[in-house]
């Protein structure tokens, strides 16, 4: 096992950042919960005379310190989203620090990547801007102290430590660790080799961190552009084993930084050129360009949302058309963490803006609007509600209750009703779960429309309807399970309301009324396909009776 070293390097360091950011500070309990440690403000200190450096965060209450942490290599920083930084003390004491703008956590998450990435080369005697292994001079006497007892031997090819008594070669003991050189044409298969040559996690790690403070993607774009210009298949199969590898690094900020709009199509198109199918070619770029450009049914003015929507897409197509088989459970949870944290964004912003709901539930209530408009707006709320299926129950329910003022089950007179068997299907699927989520939301509904004077057909007269007249098997069932919910008097209290013994063993009051209603006016037709069956005498021409035996 490799012995840590304290060094004192020449090595230059970042200049702290000219002003702090505001951050809070986290720690992770012994019940795995984060816990809120306080509020302040951030400053990356370098560190002077060998010291190293030193993540600090000085109180906004009473102007306390709330966190001093050195910096050390050995530590595994962590970049999440755009405003976390979580790593992982010599206590095993996890900690984070969430920033208040993005800003702040682009400029400390830098200095600490170049830190880091200087003191790897520092151990490697490379310089950072070097893309040699030659040995590099230490200091002013190429001495590497650790205490009392040192010394070096320029013959060596490495450094011959001695501490505490104890002699190993240092070179031997840390693996040679290779940083690729800058891109070009006569050097891509060394490339390939050394980023597939990193398999560790703290390889991967290093490798990671190189790629990201070296700006290596933006260098490989132009170089893959030559390629494409001159048809250079071999060299197009190379840079596609590159950008694979650097993806599969499984390191959260690469992701963030390859879906960003300037960069994601040229990624995509290193990714067209699969060395497996060398006769074919993927047209990723041509899929992307063509569903970004996809007409809005209702204006999202808000840029970031919509970079937002168009991230999610793209890391959806990452995971499951690219890597869909070669990326680990690991990378596959990243993925999809990134996709659901996005989901709650863009959920955030459309249910909290009311010009938006407004508009888009106007479109189906505009009898000018044409019927394709309103198929749109149908998938578009349909869309909606899809993507809170991984949510909790409460954030779902919250989503309903936000959208039924503006006109949610109106959705149902349009879908429920369409020729088109797809646009059934999806209105049937928003309204199977929102039934099996708040029955009582539908009832009193329902409830309402029966009070309401109107020669509008409503919401149960529609599904009874359907489902005696829908020839499809698959949503005669829906249509069922949709009755039989509605009807069960036995389903508990409405969601949100605490559960105890009373409240379990209470009826929603709206459920007598309900069932009332139902069997009064709604009944009749949905049995009526059974009291149409013609009534046929039966003539016993013999005795009822077994006359056998028992």
């Amino acid at each position: 096992m490799t012995e840590e070293v304290e060094v004192k390097s020449n090595v230059s360091h970042p200049a702290p950042p000219s002003a702090p950011y505001r951050v809070k500070v986290y720690k992770l309990n012994v019940d795995s919960v984060w816990e809120d440690k306080g509020t302040g403000h951030c400053v990356y200190v370098a560190g002077s005379e060998g010291e190293l450096d030193e993540l600090w965060v000085r109180s906004d209450e009473n102007s306390s310190t709330l966190l001093s942490s050195k910096v050390q290599n050995r530590r595994r920083y962590h970049r999440q989203q755009e405003t976390l930084i979580v790593w992982s003390e010599d206590t095993c004491q996890d900690l984070a620090l969430s920033f208040q703008e993005p800003e702040g956590c682009d400029e400390i998450w830098h200095f600490v990547c170049v830190f880091t990435f200087s003191f790897i080369c520092f151990r490697l005697r490379i310089k950072p801007d070097d893309d040699s292994s030659r040995p590099n001079t230490l200091g002013q006497d190429g001495d590497l102290k650790t205490g009392d007892k040192h010394r070096s031997n320029p013959g060596m090819t490495g450094f011959e430590v001695d501490t505490n008594g104890n002699n190993f070669d240092f070179q031997r003991e840390a693996p040679e660790i290779l940083f690729p050189p800058a891109p070009e044409l006569s050097n891509l298969s060394r490339i390939a080799s050394i980023v597939t040559s990193a398999r560790s996690p703290k390889e991967k790690e290093r490798l990671s961190a190189y790629i990201l403070n070296e700006n290596y993607i933006d260098k490989l774009l132009p170089v893959f552009k030559t390629c494409e210009d001159l048809e250079s298949i071999d060299d197009l199969h190379t840079l596609f084993t590159i950008m694979k590898t650097i993806i599969l690094l499984n390191d959260t900020t690469i992701i963030d930084y390859i879906i960003r709009d300037e960069i994601v199509l040229g990624v995509m198109g290193m990714l067209e050129y699969d060395p497996e199918t060398p006769n074919m070619k993927a047209k990723h770029r041509e899929f992307l360009t063509k569903h970004s450009k996809v007409e809005q049914v209702v204006t999202i003015k808000d840029e970031a949302t919509m970079s937002k929507i168009h991230q999610t897409f793209r890391i959806q197509y990452l995971k499951d058309v690219i890597l869909e088989n070669s990326m680990d459970e690991s990378m596959a949870s990243a993925l999809r963490s990134a996709v659901f944290y996005n989901h709650v964004d863009i959920l955030t912003y459309v249910q909290n803006n009311n010009e938006l709901l407004t508009e888009l539930f106007g479109i189906l209530k505009d009898e000018k609007a044409s019927d394709k408009k309103k198929r749109d707006a149908v998938l578009y709320v349909q869309s909606l509600c899809s993507i809170t299926k991984p949510f909790q129950a409460s954030s779902r329910a919250s989503l309903y209750r936000s959208l039924a003022p503006y006109g949610l089950f109106d959705i149902f007179d349009i879908a429920l009703t369409d020729e088109d068997i797809s646009m059934r299907t999806a209105g049937l699927d928003m309204l199977a779960s929102i039934v099996e989520l708040n029955a009582c939301l539908v009832r009193g509904y329902m409830i309402k429309q029966s009070k309401e004077e109107t020669t509008k057909k409503s919401l149960l007269e529609v599904i009874v309807e359907q489902f005696t007249a829908d020839k499809d098997h698959i949503l005669k069932c829906q249509y069922a399970e949709v009755i039989r919910t509605l009807l069960d008097s036995s389903g508990g209290p409405s969601f949100g309301t605490a559960l105890t013994p009373e409240t379990l063993n209470k009826q929603d009051p709206e459920t007598d009324e309900f069932l009332t209603l139902f069997y009064e006016k709604y009944a009749p037709s949905l049995l009526q396909p059974i009291q149409d069956i013609d009534a046929k005498p039966i003539k016993l021409t013999d005795s009822v009776i077994d006359p056998r035996p028992i």
